[in-house]
């Protein structure tokens, strides 16, 4: 058996060897990972929010530095920022890796945040030039949303209402325009774009898009007029102090000032040059003369 085996290697050998070539043990071939940047919203208050992004080295090489990229609306301002160094042009935010949190060794992260005064969300994010979502990337933009409305109006906002678009990843938000200015992002199918003036006309039109950036073709076109504004009708006066501000008097330079054309009684008689007006008594008190001639009550 053993100088059958031997044989039979033998044999292997010398037809590798007459076929001049080698004969080599090759191991699956694994797909390579990409560098991606994952985006989280934190927080959110009145115009403002906090979110974080978070950029992971799927390759199996150490990434040197990093730079993430993406579009704010305008408006829109970062205050403040940590663990990158952060550029803005425009509407294009760059923010590009700190001293310390780079190179990325194969499967290692970092983190970097912000707060954002507005509420409009990130939008075509990049990462060293790649999708955020790493890969090859999605490339298929979502259907457009349909059937925008306006729901409800005041002198300064428009609520808006609209069917919610499709896309063979998902929908990750909608960005509402105002003509060609984005307003606006929404996770849901509604919204209500605020800073408007009174008696107004406005026109809006959404957009969806998916988390690799992709955008849709724009929804229907509506029209919205605000009311007009319930402001009082003062007129401006010289500033007074407003005792009635408790428990600090304010400032103001503006009053109220109603003047009436009607008199419930009889304006008084007008007095003639040189007279003398004249004193009534009350009941139960006496007059007596004085030294000018007046009467004088006692």
């Amino acid at each position: 058996m053993f100088r059958g085996l031997t044989r039979a290697l033998v044999l292997l050998a010398t037809a590798a060897v007459a076929a001049g070539g080698l004969i080599a043990v090759v191991a699956p071939a694994q797909a390579a990972g990409s560098l991606t940047a994952t985006y989280v919203l934190d927080s959110s208050w009145t115009g403002n929010y906090q979110a974080h992004y978070t950029v992971t080295n799927g390759t199996a090489a150490t990434v040197s530095s990093w730079k993430v990229e993406f579009d704010l609306a305008t408006g829109t301002t970062i205050t403040s920022s940590w663990d990158a160094v952060i550029t803005r042009s425009g509407n294009h935010v760059t923010a590009a890796n700190a001293s310390y949190n780079a190179p990325l060794n194969a499967g290692a992260s970092a983190t970097f945040g912000f707060i954002v005064s507005g509420s409009v969300q990130p939008t075509n994010c990049r990462v060293n030039g790649g999708l955020c979502a790493g890969g090859a990337g999605d490339t298929v933009a979502p259907t457009a949303p349909s059937g925008l409305r306006v729901t409800a109006t005041t002198a300064t906002t428009v609520a808006l209402s609209w069917t919610g678009s499709t896309d063979n990843v998902g929908v990750t938000g909608y960005d509402v325009y105002q003509g060609a200015t984005l307003t606006i992002t929404s996770t849901g199918t509604t919204g209500t774009i605020g800073g408007l003036n009174p008696s107004t006309a406005y026109v809006f039109t959404v957009k969806a898009h998916d988390a690799a950036g992709n955008q849709s073709p724009a929804s229907n076109q509506v029209s919205a007029t605000t009311s007009a504004g319930t402001g009082g009708s003062g007129v401006p006066v010289a500033p007074y102090v407003d005792m009635g501000s408790w428990p600090t008097p304010s400032l103001t330079d503006r009053a109220t000032c109603t003047v009436s054309l009607s008199r419930s009684s009889p304006a008084p008689a007008a007095r003639r040059p040189g007279s003398t007006p004249t004193t009534r008594a009350r009941p139960g008190r006496k007059t007596r003369s004085t030294p000018s001639g007046r009467s004088a009550v006692t």
